[in-house]
């Protein structure tokens, strides 16, 4: 679909649905812009989106989010819909995790982060209203953090955090099913602080700033994903983020934005002899770890790698002669984390005022 919004022509031909999709999506909006006194939470609920499909990076800043409001003294939990699994019901992340098909049950990124969140409670579900109230009478948390909420507006939130990928911002500017947008560039107006991805591998953000201020006054922070270290996919160790410099790796993966995962490895000097692509949200099998090893093999790899979103789908015993590791990366603030924690801090007093 992204190769396809890349080629004007058939973009075009589907411009028809982008209006009336459009219309749709502006009508649902103006309902809830119109809702007078919406049910509200008496915990923070911070909500984390995206305006566009594919990956801006929406994860690794929830991760990195529920760890600055743990550090403010704030008990969190994460709701999400857990995206491609395949259970209707709510789900304790950590909980299902303890079964060899949990995946069904939580989708992949979920499982990420409860391995990156010790402790704090994700739980899965079609309805976050229905999640909030199961989070709040299961465990004392004081804070919900709404994981791709934005289009979801049932569920009232208190701040919202736009994730915009800096190396793509807006695509082709057209709506689903003709780009990537998946509301108006004129909704920004709802956010309360944007967030730019991925900055240190993208050019000309202060054009894009401009651009966002035509549509909103909200704070701009930008951030990049900084690789933190490897994770070894049979036992599941961490090793440095060094260990591989300079070696012939064959690396696949399957996220919203794969070209950014190999210029990530590029930058870290592994020498990738091939890249293998799949779907975002990709379920791997045994039959798809054997042809990779296979083809690692052929071509003369010494390591396989690939990302820690795929890498929670890969179970230990499909390991075999070549070592597999998956890159573990953070959200990190540029040029520094204080006026990012200064507002997040704002924030919070500001609704204990209330």
């Amino acid at each position: 679909m992204i190769s396809l919004w890349k080629n004007k022509f058939p973009a075009l031909l589907l411009l028809p649905l982008a209006w009336i999709y459009g219309a749709v999506i502006r009508h649902k909006n103006t309902k809830f812009d119109e809702a007078e006194n919406p049910s509200r939470s008496d915990q923070l609920v911070f909500s984390v989106g995206n305006i566009t499909v594919g990956g801006t990076g929406k994860t690794p800043l929830t991760i990195r989010l529920v760890k600055d409001l743990q550090s403010l003294q704030r008990k969190p939990a994460v709701l999400s819909r857990g995206y491609g699994r395949k259970s209707q019901e709510i789900v304790s992340v950590q909980e299902a995790m303890q079964n060899q098909t949990f995946l069904d049950e939580t989708g992949d990124e979920p499982a990420l982060m409860a391995g990156q969140l010790p402790g704090v409670p994700i739980l899965v579900g079609a309805n976050r209203n229905v999640s909030l109230k199961a989070a709040t009478e299961r465990w004392p948390v004081d804070t919900l953090v709404l994981d791709d909420a934005m289009q979801h507006r049932q569920c009232a939130r208190d701040v919202e955090i736009v994730v915009i990928d800096a190396m793509n911002p807006f695509g082709n500017g057209w709506l689903i099913p003709a780009g990537p947008l998946r509301e108006p560039l004129s909704e920004l107006k709802r956010a309360d602080a944007i967030v730019l991805s991925r900055c240190d591998q993208a050019r000309h953000i202060d054009a894009l700033e401009r651009e966002i201020r035509k549509r909103t006054d909200a704070p701009i922070f930008r951030s990049a994903h900084q690789p933190q270290y490897w994770i070894h996919l049979r036992d599941r160790q961490t090793h440095p983020i060094g260990i591989h410099k300079k070696k012939f790796v064959y690396a696949f993966a399957g996220i919203g934005n794969p070209k950014t995962f190999q210029i990530t490895l590029k930058s870290l000097g592994l020498e990738v002899i091939h890249f293998r692509k799949f779907p975002d949200h990709y379920a791997y099998t045994q039959k798809d770890l054997i042809e990779i090893y296979n083809q690692a093999q052929k071509m003369g790899a010494l390591t396989i790698v690939t990302t820690e979103k795929d890498g929670v789908k890969i179970r230990p015993e499909w390991i075999h002669n070549i070592p597999a590791y998956a890159l573990s990366i953070a959200t990190v603030m540029l040029p520094d984390d204080a006026s990012w924690k200064q507002w997040l801090n704002t924030r919070m007093t500001q609704k204990e005022s209330l």
